[in-house]
């Protein structure tokens, strides 16, 4: 595999363990307790249970996917053809309510513009790909935070779609950014000790 299809491997590795752990945190894991050891059908009950919490952990993180997989396909496609990275706004904007282009579009282009300065740097791991693209902690938390604040934005977007599908939308929406902001100010710990 050529160097850029590596680096290209690395990110999407760490992002879909990102979106793994990111799962793990904001769904509602299934208690196991002493009662259901000892009574067969509500054992029984609680492996149904799980198998639903791991359906729902698999697609929460498959959705949470979808633009970072965009997004690092259009940062490939940049490095590989050695053009400056262009997101093609129409393509991906078809499918979406009109009030979600904005917010969608800037996370995408912050993506991209991410995911293509790792691609041209230096290194074998993602920490190393960060620390090359990003030199120091300040600027590196700089971009995390402007991807949290992106991250609301779109979420708050998304709300009014969501509420009718969805119960607790609200809490949902605040588990998943208190623990995504929380799992990247603590990479970022990792990435530059």
């Amino acid at each position: 595999m050529d160097p850029v299809g590596q680096k290209h491997q690395i990110i999407l590795e760490h992002e879909q363990k990102f979106a793994d752990r990111l799962a793990l945190q904001v769904l509602d894991r299934p208690k196991l307790n002493v009662w259901m050891i000892l009574i067969p059908i509500i054992f029984v009950h609680y492996f149904y249970r799980m198998q639903r919490f791991n359906s729902g952990r698999i697609a929460f993180a498959e959705n949470f996917m979808i633009i970072r997989k965009r997004a690092l396909d259009e940062a490939l496609d940049a490095v590989q053809n050695e053009k400056s990275a262009k997101v093609d706004r129409s393509a991906w904007l078809l499918k979406l309510p009109e009030a979600l282009h904005g917010p969608n579009l800037k996370m995408l282009e912050l993506l991209v513009s991410h995911y293509t300065d790792l691609m041209r740097s230096e290194g074998e791991s993602i920490e190393a790909l960060i620390r090359s693209a990003y030199q120091t902690r300040i600027q590196y938390l700089l971009f995390v935070n402007e991807l949290n604040q992106a991250e609301k934005v779109l979420n708050s977007a998304l709300k009014p779609y969501l509420a009718t599908s969805l119960e607790r939308v609200d809490d949902i929406i605040s588990a998943m950014e208190t623990a995504s902001e929380k799992l990247r100010r603590n990479h970022a710990e990792t990435v530059f000790p």
